[in-house]
């Protein structure tokens, strides 16, 4: 061992032991117990380089990000067992989570964060659920697999008022979710919202969630799930160049592709829609009181109903589809073929 390296080790155990972090940073190497990357400082950059991993979560509670400012980088989306890993609790890696975020203006690059196939629990691989509101949040080129629960969970918890808090402009950029033992992503109150190039796949749930998340724009894809999307009282968003696959699901009904459930304004550009394995599936349902929502010509194929509008929507506006019917009320919503 250098001298660099030893002297290096000396003053993280001598800072640790004097400033103990409330949550702390990973443990280099699943098999060793000591202190990883030092606690992130506000506009710090911390590298975690592909070579030194991976990087086990000393427990299942997770490292807590709460530095504004702060940028958690590594070497890019390569080998699944050399980033960051799920602590190995009591409670085991199921409910255990990696990333928490605490604090406006993250970046989070070029990351993997990993563990056992199948497992299913409380736990996501990053999550944000604190009372209080935060924005400017980056996450780019980021791979999550094999959460208990969630692969990405941004839900703020109320303040003690019930106010809510938000997520205000977060964008999420070329990321990869794979293989939640619940839904692959799960967003709850949110705003201006940029979501590119993101697939969610092979999950037990749904592929994603949003719930009252408003003036948001996506460009995302979903496979071998149960349910692609499911939107609920959602406001002004843009959704382009969908890709949904195989998502009816083993349930006693084939889920659909995308849902809007008592939305407001929310436009669906062209997009493909494909479900080979069962039979009766429908790529896009509007249900509950949607209203002024627009449903551009989209592809669909192996499904029986493009789009099905139910009896309490209205004042939509559904475009004529390429390879499936549709099914609306034409007197409740206007219809152009």
């Amino acid at each position: 061992m250098t001298g660099f390296v030893l002297q290096m080790l000396c003053w993280i155990a001598v800072t640790a032991a004097a400033n103990p972090p409330a949550s702390q940073p990973p443990v280099k190497g699943l098999a060793q117990q000591r202190t990883g990357p030092a606690a992130l400082h506000v506009g710090r950059r911390t590298y975690l380089p592909y070579d030194s991993g991976p990087y086990a979560m000393p427990d299942t509670v997770g490292w807590r990000l709460d530095q504004q400012g702060a940028e958690l980088c590594g070497d890019g989306v390569i080998g699944e067992g050399e980033g960051l890993r799920y602590g190995t609790g009591a409670s085991g890696t199921g409910n255990s989570t990696i990333l928490r975020l605490a604090a406006p203006q993250l970046h989070l690059n070029d990351l993997v964060l990993s563990g056992l196939p199948g497992a299913t629990g409380s736990g996501d691989a990053i999550r944000f659920d604190e009372a209080r509101t935060i924005w400017g949040v980056v996450i780019e080129r980021v791979a999550a697999l094999y959460a208990g629960r969630n692969c990405l969970r941004l839900a703020p918890a109320p303040n003690p008022n019930g106010s809510s808090n938000y997520s205000v402009s977060f964008a999420v950029r070329d990321c990869s979710f794979y293989g939640a033992g619940g839904d692959g992503v799960y967003v709850d109150v949110a705003t201006d919202g940029d979501w590119s190039r993101v697939s969610s796949t092979n999950h037990k749930g749904r592929g994603f969630v949003f719930r009252n998340v408003n003036s948001s724009r996506f460009k995302i894809a979903a496979e071998n799930v149960t349910g692609g999307i499911y939107m609920e009282n959602c406001a002004g968003d843009v959704l382009e160049a969908l890709h949904v696959e195989e998502f009816a699901g083993k349930g006693a009904s084939p889920a659909p592709g995308l849902v809007l459930d008592g939305c407001k304004g929310v436009k669906v550009g062209a997009s493909v829609f494909e479900e080979w394995t069962r039979k009766g599936a429908v790529s896009i349902r509007l249900i509950n009181g949607c209203t002024h929502c627009v449903i551009e010509p989209s592809f669909h194929a192996g499904v029986a109903i493009a789009v099905e509008v139910d009896s309490s929507s209205h004042g939509n506006t559904i475009y004529a589809q390429e390879g499936a019917p549709i099914r609306v009320d034409r007197t409740r919503n206007r219809v152009l073929d």
